[in-house]
């Protein structure tokens, strides 16, 4: 495991709600979302297809993430279905 890292993000709720309300709400029922948080990102893994949900859902948490001088990138999972959104954030300070 690494070291904690403290990022600076305001916003950074209504942006984490959003995208897990998108993966939740995409995903077959039954299905597993998990969220990971290593050092100055937030991982989101989904099993619903990239192409599923409201398509628009992921632009709060991308504006966000621009405006703390971050990125979001949702890719195809390569470990399985679904989808992984990756939310970088710079380290605070």
């Amino acid at each position: 495991m690494g070291e904690d890292t403290t990022v600076s993000g305001a916003g950074l709720d209504p942006a984490l709600r959003g995208l897990l309300r998108r993966a939740t709400a995409a995903s077959p029922p039954g299905s597993a979302v998990t969220a990971r948080i290593p050092s100055g990102r937030v991982e989101i893994r989904d099993e619903a297809p990239p192409e599923s949900g409201d398509p628009f859902a992921t632009d709060p948490a991308r504006a966000v993430a621009h405006r703390a001088g971050g990125d979001l990138h949702v890719f195809d999972r390569a470990d399985g279905p679904g989808t992984l959104a990756v939310l970088e954030l710079p380290a605070a300070g």
